[in-house]
């Protein structure tokens, strides 16, 4: 997978990737602001940044597993994925491009692999369509890539332990004055987030941020992360 930048990454973004993905690994070598390696399960995670000879930057995660190790490798690598995406997010305004390349280009060591469209490894194979192999253009023809390679079987995609800052500041800017109706959706007592109101001054904005970050930080949060995102919905 590949995050193209047309211009630098942003100052210290490879550092705080860094940071962020070493949870996700039983293993891990960080050297400096280029390269880092993670292994986890038979799983390896490779993570290097480049510049490119246009003048920008690339960011590439590679994996790595043997062949019974492909739901573990999904797994991982979408945790990497997901907590780049989550860092890139905070940079408004930052372009960028995802591409995911062929996974035989990448075996085969070829010098211009061909890139499949990056948003590919946000879906998810439900079940296997009645073609289940791609051709690789490179190759022209004489070699297919098997779509398990490309896309993440529909188990591999798990649900974060915990809400982010920015999934905070985004709802709370959302919901506004409804925000109590959501503390009792996730399980808030009316003791609870009514100190809210009264600790809290400021917009309603403020007192639902103050109510999400005190949810999330509790033993609670755990339970009705599961369904987090459909009592949004109310």
């Amino acid at each position: 997978m590949k995050f193209v930048f047309p211009s630098d990454i942003p100052q210290g973004l490879f550092g705080r990737i860094a940071v962020k993905c070493r949870r996700h690994a039983s293993s891990y070598t960080y050297h400096s602001t280029m390269c880092l390696a993670a292994e986890r399960h038979g799983v390896t995670i490779t993570c290097v940044n480049t510049s490119t000879s246009t003048g920008g930057n690339c960011l590439t995660v590679c994996t790595r597993a043997i062949k019974d190790k492909l739901l573990p490798m999904w797994r991982m690598l979408l945790a990497f994925l997901n907590e780049i995406e989550e860092l890139l997010s905070q940079w408004q305004g930052l372009l960028f491009y995802r591409y995911l390349v062929c996974p035989h280009c990448f075996l085969a060591n070829e010098t211009a692999p061909f890139h499949f469209l990056g948003e590919w490894y946000k879906a998810s194979i439900t079940r296997l369509p009645e073609i289940v192999k791609i051709a690789c253009p490179v190759a022209r023809g004489a070699v297919r890539v098997h779509l398990k390679l490309l896309y993440p079987p529909k188990n591999a995609h798990i649900l974060p332990t915990q809400v982010s800052e920015s999934e905070i500041q985004l709802v709370a800017a959302t919901i506004s004055e409804h925000w109590t109706i959501l503390a009792k959706l996730l399980g808030i007592s009316e003791d609870e987030f009514s100190g809210f109101s009264v600790v809290t001054t400021g917009s309603s904005e403020s007192q639902v941020t103050a109510m999400l970050q005190y949810w999330s930080n509790s033993a609670r949060r755990m339970q009705p992360l599961r369904n987090y995102r459909t009592q949004l919905r109310f």
